[in-house]
């Protein structure tokens, strides 16, 4: 039986084009059709809506990532949320090609096909059905923190500005930060945003530190998104060019005000959003992966289900009883968990006042406002100074 495949490959590099071009022709003698991105007739039409149209009939999707580009990661995560099957491909006649795909972090534990000439890519091609992989890290929606963020490496203004308009709007949400887990996996970026209601996806100017990693990144999660159907905020600042297959889904921003605008009415719609059922088109059943969940590495992404499981310590009852003022440990400790635990009890007592002062959002500005009430004018002042 014959199958119909599309190939998706990053324009300009002449050694990868030439052997995907040589297999493509190679493959023409088999029982494979392959089509080439470049092969679709766009006179009259929109490239983007071509390029998803064509994943959605195609039986599997091959994709280049010996260069890693925005456009084949969003095509390559927007094929997976279909279902359907994905075959990586790296060129491993180019120089560091292995290592740079490593460095991103998406792929490496999920393997690709290797070639160094278009002999080798057809034979790889030619077996798709034993070489491609689908998504089999789809969760069920997570009704309590409904919304995800992809946060950044470093916590420019720009992006403290969106925490602090999700923040105000009081929508619990689920985060990947950098600066805690180095790595965004495939399998974790599925996870995250099948169970999502609502994704914010900001983009970087080239000029800031990991900006390249963090828009593939961004891409992927896109991808993901819109293949779900769910409709995320891809927003960034200024108006800096966006890859062709996602331009017109990018929300460009020019000032705080504005940025926390298009937030804040975000955050209202996932909302509304979280109280609809998710529909999962798919071809294929999740599995027994999708049924497995072994929880998130970071509490605050579980805030929600954290008394389910908690163990009560020692340390968690020497922290209740205030023997202490600093709680310390290595990541992973439980550090945060004793946080929102102690935190979700003494707020019970009405006398207490909790604020959260995490880095986020900048929160000691609603800690002035939380204490501008409740204290008098001389403990306020104190209090402000110290800070």
């Amino acid at each position: 039986m014959s199958a119909s495949g599309f190939f998706a490959y990053p324009e300009g590099r002449a050694l990868v084009s030439d052997a995907i071009l040589g297999a493509a022709e190679l493959a023409q003698s088999k029982d494979i059709r392959l089509k080439l991105w470049q092969k679709v007739n766009i006179t009259g039409f929109k490239l983007d809506n071509l390029i998803r149209d064509q994943i959605r009939s195609a039986d599997f999707l091959a994709a280049d990532i010996t260069y890693p580009n925005c456009n084949v990661v969003y095509e390559i995560a927007y094929a997976i949320a279909l279902g359907v099957p994905v075959i990586p491909t790296i060129n491993t006649a180019i120089e560091k090609a292995v290592s740079g795909v490593i460095r991103i972090g998406l792929f490496d534990t999920i393997g690709w096909a290797q070639y160094n000439n278009a002999s080798e890519l057809n034979d790889k091609i030619q077996l798709w059905e034993a070489n491609a992989w689908t998504g089999q890290y789809i969760k069920h929606k997570d009704h309590g923190q409904p919304l995800f963020i992809l946060d950044s490496l470093k916590k420019t203004d720009f992006r403290n500005h969106i925490f602090h308009a999700v923040e105000n709007s009081h929508v619990k949400y689920r985060f990947f930060d950098p600066t805690q887990v180095p790595r965004l996996t495939a399998a974790q970026a599925i996870s995250e945003i099948s169970s999502s209601s609502g994704v914010i996806v900001p983009f970087l100017d080239n000029e800031i530190t990991d900006a390249a990693i963090h828009n593939l990144r961004a891409a992927f999660v896109l991808g993901l998104s819109h293949g779900f159907g769910i409709e995320p905020l891809a927003i960034q600042y200024e108006n800096g060019p966006a890859p062709l297959d996602y331009r017109d889904f990018v929300t460009n921003s020019t000032f705080r005000k504005e940025t926390e605008n298009h937030v804040e009415k975000y955050c209202a719609s996932t909302l509304v959003w979280n109280q609809s059922a998710a529909f999962r088109n798919l071809r294929s059943e999740p599995g027994l992966l999708g049924d497995i969940d072994l929880g998130s590495p970071t509490a605050e992404n579980e805030i929600q289900k954290l008394g389910y499981y908690f163990v009560r310590t020692a340390e968690f009852a020497r922290a209740l009883r205030a023997e202490g003022a600093v709680v310390i440990g290595r990541k992973g400790s439980g550090k945060s968990a004793v946080f929102f635990q102690i935190s979700e009890m003494v707020s019970k007592d009405r006398r207490s006042c909790i604020v959260d002062l995490r880095p986020a959002s900048h929160n000691l500005s609603e800690m002035r406002e939380a204490l501008f009430g409740i204290v008098t004018a001389g403990v306020f002042d104190h209090t402000i100074y110290a800070f």
